[in-house]
C-alpha cells in the first residue's frame, strides 16, 4: 500500500504545472534555407544542425565549371583593368615627353636668343668705344739723354744699374747697336721687348726700395724701351 501511494505521489508531483514544464522531442528533416543541403533537427525547440549535401557527379561538376568560368571573368577583368591602366600610363608618359621635349626647345631658342642680343650689345658698344691708341702714342720715345737711336748707346737710369740686370743690359745694348747700324728688325725688336719686361718683372718686387715716383719713372723708361723697335721702324717712314 505504501508503495503504490508514493508511486502515485510522484506521478501527481511530475506532471503538475507548477512544477515543471514537460519537453517532447520530434525530429526533422527537410531542405534548409539557403537551397545548398538539407538540414536535420527537432521540433523541440532547439536549433538543427545542417548536413551538406554531396550532390551527384554531375551537379559537382557543373559547380565546378562555373565557379572556373566565375574565375576567368574575375581574372579577365583584372587583366583588361590593368591592361588599361598600363596603357593611361604609357600615354601620360607620351604626353610628358612631347612637353618636355618643346619645352627644351623653346628653353634652347631663349638662350639662343640672348646670346645673339649679348653679342650685338657688345659689338655697338665695341663700335662706340674710340680706336685704342698705339703703344708709341702711349708711350714717348727715350730722350736723346737717355738713348742714341743712331748708335745705339744707351744711359741706364740709377734703379737699373744693379747686378741683377747685367744679363739684359748687354742683350738690350748689342740689339740697340745692330738697330743702330742695320735699321730695326724684327729680332732685335723682339730681343729688347723681351729684356724690358724681365727688367719690370724684376723691379716690380723691389717697389718699397724705390718708393711710388722712383718706381713710376723706372716703369716709364722700360715701357718705352720696350717699344724702341716700333718708335725706329715710325721714324724710318
Amino acid at each position: 500500500m505504501r508503495s503504490l501511494c508514493f508511486l502515485l505521489g510522484c506521478a501527481m508531483f511530475t506532471f503538475s504545472a507548477d512544477s515543471c514544464t514537460a519537453q517532447w522531442y520530434q525530429p526533422w528533416y527537410g531542405y534548409n534555407n539557403y537551397g545548398t543541403g538539407y538540414a536535420y533537427g527537432s521540433s523541440g525547440g532547439y536549433g538543427g544542425v545542417y548536413y551538406g549535401d554531396p550532390g551527384t557527379p554531375y551537379s559537382n561538376a557543373v559547380r565546378a565549371q562555373a565557379d572556373l568560368t566565375r574565375a576567368q571573368g574575375v581574372a579577365a577583368e583584372n587583366a583588361a583593368e590593368a591592361a588599361l591602366a598600363v596603357e593611361k600610363a604609357r600615354s601620360q608618359y607620351l604626353d610628358n615627353q612631347v612637353k618636355f621635349l618643346t619645352m627644351r626647345r623653346e628653353y634652347k631658342a631663349t638662350i639662343e636668343a640672348r646670346r645673339e642680343q649679348r653679342k650685338e650689345e657688345a659689338q655697338a658698344r665695341a663700335a662706340a668705344r674710340p680706336a685704342p691708341k698705339p703703344d708709341t702714342q702711349l708711350y714717348p720715345r727715350l730722350a736723346y739723354d737717355q738713348l742714341d737711336p743712331l748708335t745705339g748707346d744707351i744711359a741706364w737710369p740709377e734703379c737699373l744699374q744693379d747686378d741683377e740686370y747685367a744679363q739684359d743690359r748687354s742683350l738690350v745694348e748689342a740689339a740697340l747697336s745692330t738697330q743702330g747700324e742695320f735699321g730695326p728688325d724684327d729680332r732685335s725688336s723682339q730681343i729688347i721687348y723681351d729684356a724690358a719686361h724681365r727688367m719690370m718683372t724684376t723691379r716690380s718686387r723691389r717697389v718699397i726700395e724705390l718708393g711710388s715716383e722712383g718706381y713710376a719713372s723706372c716703369r716709364r723708361f722700360l715701357n718705352s724701351l720696350a717699344i724702341e723697335g716700333d718708335h725706329a721702324r715710325e721714324a724710318q717712314r
